[in-house]
Order: C-alpha cells, then sequence, then structure tokens
C-alpha cells in the first residue's frame, strides 16, 4: 500500500516507478519532507520532471523588495487553493525542465522561515496552516531551499482582496465559480468535522463504539489530520495492526491489541472484562482515544456527582496528544491537525476544591456534556500546553471559575 502525496515528489514517483523500479527509496522521502536529499533531487532531475500544477522550480531566492514577497504569497495561496504543491528554490529550468541544481549560497535559514512565516501569517487570509521549509543541503556547500504548501482546508486563500490559483505551471485569479467552490468546499470541511465529532461521541454514549465501556463519564481526544477526511480508506487494517503498541492511552500505560471495523485499537481492560480506556487508529488515520481514569463519581452527595481530576487530566491530556502525533508523523501526516476534547456525561461533576482558598465560587458544571472549543496543532515542534490552554480553560469556566490553575498569571504551564 503507498499513501497518497501531493506535490513534486508525488511526481517523482510516478516518472520513477516505470523506469528506475526505486519505490522503496523513492517512497521512504515521500512521508517526510526532511528525508529530501540531494541524491533525491538528482533523481527528480535525471527524470526531467515538469513544471506543473503542484511544482514551481526557482533559481533564485529574494524576499527583500515588496515585488518578490508578493510573488511569493501569490504562489503560496495559489498552491493552497489548488491541490498543494513544492517551491524549489535553487533550481534552474528551461521551457519548465528543470535543467540544474546550481543551489543557493548559505544563508540564515532560521531567520529566513520565521520571516517567511510572519509573511504568510500577516498578508495571506484567512490564517492558513501547515506551510512546510526544508533546507536541502549540496555536496557544492549551497543549498535548495524547498516551500511545501498544503491542500489547506478553511480557505480559499486570499491576498490583497485576490484569490489565486494553480493553472498548469503558473499561478492565476481565480474566477467567481472557483471562489464560490473554495467557499462551498471549505462549509463542508466544518461540517464534516462537527459532524464527525458529534457522531463518534453519540456511538460512545450509546455502547456503539469500539469496546463496551465500564464506566459511564469519559474524557474523549480525537485528533484529526486534514487530509484524512478526504481519504477514509488510507490505510489497510493489516499494515496499522503492528502500530498499535506507539498508540498512547488517556492516562495509563501497557494495553494490549485489538482490531475494529474502523482501525486497530490499544485498550485497558478490567477483570470483568469491560474497558475502562482505549485509543483507536482508525483507517483514514484519525486517532480517538476515550477513558474514564480522569473523571470520579462521588457518592452520598447530592449537589456534587463528582470530581474532575485537573492534576492528571490536564498534563495526561497533553501526553496522549504528543505520543498520538508522533505516531502520525510516522504515518506520513503533517499538519495541521484539529484536536477536540470532550468530556461526556459530566453534569453535576466539579474540580476538586484545592484547600488554599483559591476555587471560591466554584459549582458543578451544569450541562449534561462539555464541547471544548477545538484546537488546531500547526507544527509538530508547537507548545501543546500552551495550544490546549484553551480548551482547559473552558472545563474551568464550565465550573464558575476564569481558567486552569495550572497556568501562571502569564498564562505559562505551571502545573500545582
Amino acid at each position: 500500500m503507498v499513501p497518497h502525496f501531493n506535490g513534486i515528489f508525488g511526481s517523482v514517483l510516478l516518472y520513477q516507478l516505470p523506469t528506475l523500479g526505486k519505490l522503496d527509496r523513492v517512497n521512504l522521502f515521500f512521508k517526510d519532507l526532511s528525508a529530501i536529499t540531494e541524491e533525491i533531487l538528482t533523481t527528480l532531475l535525471d527524470a526531467g520532471v515538469p513544471e506543473g500544477r503542484d511544482v514551481e522550480y526557482k533559481s533564485t531566492f529574494n524576499f527583500k523588495e515588496n515585488e518578490h514577497q508578493k510573488t511569493f504569497l501569490k504562489e503560496v495561496a495559489a498552491f493552497a487553493n489548488s491541490a498543494g504543491g513544492d517551491i524549489l528554490y535553487g533550481v534552474t529550468e528551461g521551457a519548465g525542465i528543470p535543467t540544474g541544481i546550481p543551489g543557493l549560497e548559505a544563508f540564515d535559514v532560521d531567520a529566513t522561515i520565521l520571516r517567511l512565516n510572519d509573511l504568510i501569517r500577516s498578508r495571506i487570509q484567512p490564517r492558513l496552516f501547515g506551510v512546510q521549509f526544508r533546507p536541502v543541503s549540496l555536496t557544492t556547500g549551497r543549498i535548495v531551499f524547498i516551500v511545501r504548501v498544503p491542500k489547506a482546508s478553511g480557505g480559499p486563500f486570499m491576498l490583497e482582496d485576490k484569490f489565486y490559483i494553480r493553472s498548469g505551471p503558473s499561478a492565476r485569479p481565480m474566477d467567481y465559480v472557483e471562489v464560490a467552490r473554495g467557499f462551498y468546499e471549505s462549509e463542508t470541511t466544518a461540517n464534516q468535522l462537527r459532524n464527525f465529532r458529534l457522531e463518534r461521541c453519540a456511538r460512545i454514549l450509546s455502547g456503539d463504539g469500539p469496546l463496551e465501556m465500564r464506566d459511564s463519564s469519559f474524557t474523549v481526544l480525537h485528533i484529526v489530520p486534514l487530509e484524512a477526511l478526504a481519504q477514509p480508506n488510507r490505510f489497510d487494517v493489516k499494515f496499522l495492526h503492528p502500530k498499535w503498541m506507539e498508540l498512547c492511552l488517556l492516562g495509563e500505560d501497557g494495553g494490549s491489541p485489538g482490531i475494529d471495523l474502523d482501525g486497530v485499537l490499544k485498550f485497558w481492560q478490567t477483570r470483568e472484562r469491560t474497558c475502562s480506556n482505549y485509543s483507536l487508529l482508525m483507517r483514514s488515520g484519525i486517532i480517538e482515544s476515550a477513558g474514564a481514569l480522569w473523571l470520579i463519581p462521588e457518592q452520598g452527595n447530592e449537589s456534587v456527582l463528582g470530581n474532575i481530576s485537573y492534576g492528571a487530566l490536564e498534563p495526561g491530556t497533553v501526553d496522549a496528544l504528543r505520543g498520538n502525533l508522533a505516531l502520525l508523523k510516522k504515518l506520513g501526516f503533517f499538519p495541521p491537525f484539529v484536536v477536540f476534547l470532550t468530556l461526556l456525561n459530566v453534569r453535576g461533576f466539579v474540580v476538586p476544591n484545592d484547600g488554599m482558598g483559591r476555587l471560591r465560587g466554584r459549582k458543578p458544571i451544569g450541562k449534561e456534556h462539555l464541547q471544548l472549543p477545538e484546537v488546531i496543532i500547526e507544527s509538530f515542534d508547537q507548545d501543546l500546553h500552551e495550544a490546549m490552554r484553551p480548551a482547559f480553560d473552558s472545563i474551568w469556566n464550565a465550573c464558575g471559575l476564569a481558567g486552569s490553575l495550572n497556568y501562571d498569571g502569564s498564562g505559562k504551564w505551571n502545573p500545582k
């Protein structure tokens, strides 16, 4: 099974398979931009892969002038509004065919990436996530600089009141029909995400989830790679099954393997053979985790039905998120990821008193279920504690409090 990837290196696979038979080597770097080497670029040159809807060659690299910045941003927006693709700086071309790889003189890559990200963030609307950068060192001491743009959800993306799209090897303004279609697809994606979350939580509540759950109150974490929505059967279960050990549960180590119609499982089973915790890696690449460990029922109290163990829930959620994102990276997924944190059957639950008087005014949750704000993970290097803060704060808001005590006055993670 060969996963599908957009961009120039998807083209390389198509060009290489009939002639060079190097599937194993080429397929390696399809999944990870960081694995691209000079040898791979030379293979691209030898194959004569032309410029097209998913690739652009540039011999020079200059972002000092506003006009150069605008050209770069136009190409980025056009790729995002099309099928995604790669811009390779340091590759010469003639009539769209690569003719050489002279590379670029060495420059401050980190400062350049910071500058490009600032340009994308400030001038392309709405916010475009998931653009990646990769400097490839050459034996000459020079570099090829690759900008990879995903086919992004949440568009269409606009630069200075204009929408652009790829048309063959170049960018052009979108017409009215294309803009309207882009908005329709964006709304469709938002609805898909919303409906997915509701349907999966409904299945857990009804007992129709992958396993019979022991308890009635659950923490549920969904990690959704946006590209997974378009490929619900991206992976074969036989391919996924060896990955079960790399799945992370919510607050528990160890676990047993399982297979479900939707994918592969790691779960924790009680002596009564019911499940208290599981993580499901779906065929699409979406990961669903559910557990009851952090929601503790309280007996004999009419006003408070249970406690939310915030000292374990918040760091434990981040740990599971970090581990499962690492697995998705190995499977070839790239940001952005949409993360949903949901608490089911928590009416009457509350964060427990800390004994220091900091939780005056707390009250039991009045809603049956808490659908906490979705979180966008923009990169694998993102501070996950910071990213998850809006969701964690919302739990405390539902208990009548201003925000999580696990963050200090400046908003930095400082667990109590």
